[in-house]
């Protein structure tokens, strides 16, 4: 793999490969690499060791970055700053809360609902108490269906918008750069 650098008008394919070192420091291809890419950038002129470095690591967190998105998407966030796993935690107890309380409303509201209308469109076959306990359990039925599909389209929504806020700050970051 090649890095181009661009210096003083002439672009430099610098020779570039990302090793696999042992822990703890730079591996031989990282070393052999930056001898290589020393030696090429030697005619680049006066581009000093540490840009090239600099270029070097950029060029490598882009392509992490670019590698891990789908992966780890509040990496984005965590790079800015605040602690996204703090943040991530109340947040998504307060809404794991909310939906909680609401899936049981609506099937509460669905049950009483259906026992109630049940046993006036029934046929008289049935007994009032069975035809109470079939229309609850078709109301609750219904309610988590009703609440199965919203829940998709609000996680969709949330995931697109998501997706959306990491490429306009990777798009604002390349600019930046």
């Amino acid at each position: 793999a090649y890095l181009h650098v661009i210096t003083r008008g002439a672009r430099v394919a610098v020779p570039h490969a990302v090793g696999t070192g042992g822990a703890g420091g730079a591996g031989e291809a990282d070393a052999d690499a930056d001898a290589d890419a020393d030696a090429a950038a030697a005619g680049a002129g006066s581009m000093s060791a540490a840009r090239r470095r600099e270029l070097r690591e950029r060029d490598e967190q882009r392509r992490y970055d670019a590698m891990v998105a789908d992966v780890a998407w509040g990496a984005a966030k965590q790079g800015a700053g605040a602690s996204s796993a703090q943040e991530g935690s109340v947040g998504s107890y307060r809404a794991a809360l909310a939906f909680g309380t609401n899936l049981l409303v609506v099937l509460g509201t669905f049950a009483a609902f259906g026992g109630m209308a049940a046993p006036h469109v029934l046929p008289r076959a049935f007994p009032r108490q069975a035809a109470q306990a079939a229309g609850a359990a078709l109301g609750i039925a219904v309610g988590l269906l009703v609440e199965t599909v919203l829940f998709v389209i609000r996680d969709q929504r949330e995931t697109r918008e998501r997706d959306q806020r990491g490429r306009r700050e990777r798009a604002g970051k390349e600019k930046a750069e």
